[in-house]
């Protein structure tokens, strides 16, 4: 079977760290078995104006003129799948560059041990978990990107699940059968007839959720410590990256 090809685009205004960073990538590419196709930006202007796939975007944070914090969240407002690592020289201000498509940070100088570790991580978990290929309720099936699901909800014997483009599927499987077959661990039940994806939350109150999306879905008492413990995952995760370097 040929190597997997990934779509790695680098965006630093830098010539020394463009050269940096696609080095680091040529080496991990003996490590694993994916082959990466590169594109060079020097500005988030241009990064925005390009119309093809990227699948991985190792991102500036400290761009001039469209920063990298305003490139993710053009990426995250147009739903792009695009996964952003931010490459930075302060950790201090990692902490405001969290989103849905954040997966981690890099930071400079750039340790190649450390730069394998996530991106060896966000690969394995992005491609292992991506898509989930379901039966939809005119016997066709559709193939639906985990990151673009925002919540399903459970309608009779079927289900209803909701895109983040605000599109749904109605679904010939109910909630307790889908919940067997997720293999990816951000989508959780909250509720007897709702399981939502962990990073489009975006409150937790007593009884409810408030998603980005400004949906509103009923949290189960019970359900309400493993919801907890999951959003601090997602934060721990994306967080360990900066401890790391």
């Amino acid at each position: 079977m040929s190597p997997t090809k990934y779509a790695i685009a680098i965006c630093d205004d830098e010539k020394y760290w463009q050269n940096q960073i696609l080095n680091c990538c040529k080496l991990l590419e003996n490590d694993i078995n994916f082959n990466f196709e590169y594109h060079i930006f020097s500005s988030g202007e241009d990064v925005l104006k390009y119309q093809s796939n990227i699948d991985i975007l190792l991102l500036d944070e400290e761009l001039p003129g469209t920063s990298g914090q305003s490139v993710k969240e053009q990426f995250e407002a147009s739903n792009k799948n695009t996964i952003i690592i931010f490459i930075t020289s302060h950790n201090e201000i990692v902490y405001d560059s969290f989103g849905k498509n954040v997966y981690g940070f890099i930071t400079k100088p750039i340790n190649q041990t450390n730069f394998n570790k996530t991106l060896k991580k966000t690969i394995n978990k992005t491609i292992a978990a991506k898509y989930l290929t379901l039966p939809d309720s005119i016997n066709d099936n559709i193939t639906l990107s985990y990151r673009d699901i925002t919540y399903m909800k459970a309608n009779g014997s079927y289900t209803t699940i909701y895109m983040s483009d605000s599109t749904s599927h109605l679904i010939r499987k109910g909630l307790n059968d889908l919940e067997k077959i997720i293999t990816n661990d951000t989508l959780i039940r909250v509720h007897k007839s709702y399981i939502v994806n962990s990073y489009y939350i975006k409150k937790l109150n007593s009884d409810e959720l408030i998603l980005t999306t400004d949906t509103t879905v009923p949290l189960a008492r019970r359900r309400k410590k493993q919801v907890q413990t999951k959003i601090a995952q997602n934060i721990y995760e994306k967080a360990e990256s900066i401890w790391n370097n």
